[in-house]
């Protein structure tokens, strides 16, 4: 019963399935910065010729070309474009464009599923040479390639768009927090507000106390068009460090309350437990439901989880504790909740005074 309402809480919409780069990373046998210089539709599929400009993995050689193919079972090819659940791939639409694509045996591995468009097809990237600060030996491997390559695209203002998606998408995850982690708190010494914004919510996404504590003493009004994103990735804010955790108390106070609530029932820590307790009172219904749900997660020991691996990492961790019937019966899915929470109201609140000093 617990692991089918594990994730009775917030929803975290607009946001599109997507394949890890370190697995599409794994599956490619080429993985190239390249330019489309013709494209077509023939034989069922969208064809392109692209100009290697950098080689990634494979033997492709700079300066010369690769064919290859998108062939997709959630596309159809008409005489003259390519037809995907989130509207048309023309040949146009990809001509002349650079990025970083994924290939299997001239397959093109889109970074999407379900929903392909042009803007799934490949990881759009900055024309031209890498920026030398990013730059890397031919004979690095591959995973730092894609870390240095999106890292520079990061800088562009055309492309950062592209790499804040995949982010948000917890495609960047496989890569590495040491590695991705050098490359946001790099972009936090951007002159540029967007690029700050979008680095703080990538390292809060991976824990680190020092971004949720930026983020709860700026003013909400300074992260402009990001502030969902940012408030998103409190969500998703897993760290028991204490300071975290008052800044995500200051956040109780501020637009991203709602998160800050989630993030507070998701981290287990006997620190959250007096914030959670004051949460039973509060005036939102969802609120002091999440607060219930915090609470109880605490008593019966489960793991701090992404939000991704949460089903798994209980499934296959579950401390035996004390009374763990009892407790479980007071774990409600929201429609028991919203019928009578007075009772797991009360249950908790007596629970907390006599086990928490």
């Amino acid at each position: 019963m617990l692991i089918g309402i594990l994730f009775g809480a917030v929803g975290f919409g607009g946001l599109s399935v997507g394949f890890s780069l370190n697995n599409l990373l794994t599956q490619a046998d080429t993985v190239v910065v390249a330019t489309v210089r013709n494209s077509n539709v023939s034989a069922g599929a969208l064809n392109v010729e692209l100009v290697v400009g950098r080689t990634l993995k494979g033997s492709a050689v700079p300066g010369t070309t690769v064919q290859a193919s998108l062939i997709h079972q959630n596309v159809v090819a008409d005489s003259d474009k390519v037809s995907g659940f989130n509207g048309i791939i023309s040949p146009d639409s990809v001509l002349g464009k650079t990025g970083l694509w994924f290939l299997k045996e001239s397959a093109v591995l889109p970074l999407m599923a379900g929903d392909i468009s042009a803007d799934a097809l490949f990881l759009p990237l900055p024309a031209g040479n890498l920026n030398p600060t990013w730059a890397y030996d031919a004979g690095a491997d591959p995973k730092t390639k894609i870390i240095q390559e999106i890292s520079a695209a990061a800088q562009d203002l055309a492309s950062a768009p592209a790499i804040w998606r995949l982010e948000a998408n917890r495609q960047l995850v496989g890569l590495g927090p040491d590695q991705t982690g050098a490359m946001f708190n790099s972009l936090l010494l951007s002159s540029q507000p967007a690029a700050q914004a979008q680095a703080l919510a990538a390292l809060t996404r991976q824990g680190t106390a020092s971004a949720i504590i930026a983020i709860a003493a700026m003013d909400p009004r300074s992260f402009g068009a990001q502030v969902d994103q940012l408030s998103s990735a409190v969500c998703e804010y897993r760290n028991t460090d204490v300071d975290g955790i008052a800044a995500l108390k200051t956040l109780l106070g501020t637009g991203m309350k709602t998160c800050a609530v989630y993030a507070l029932r998701e981290i287990h820590s006997r620190e959250t437990l007096p914030l959670l307790q004051a949460l039973l009172s509060d005036d939102s219904q969802r609120v002091r439901y999440d607060a219930v749900i915090g609470i109880a997660q605490f008593a019966l020991a489960f793991p701090v989880a992404p939000i991704d691996n949460k089903v798994a990492t209980v499934a296959t961790s579950r401390p035996s504790v004390p009374n763990a019937s009892e407790l479980s019966q007071h774990y409600p899915a929201i429609p028991l909740f919203n019928s009578n929470e007075q009772l797991y109201i009360s249950y908790w609140k007596n629970w907390l005074a006599a086990n928490v000093k």
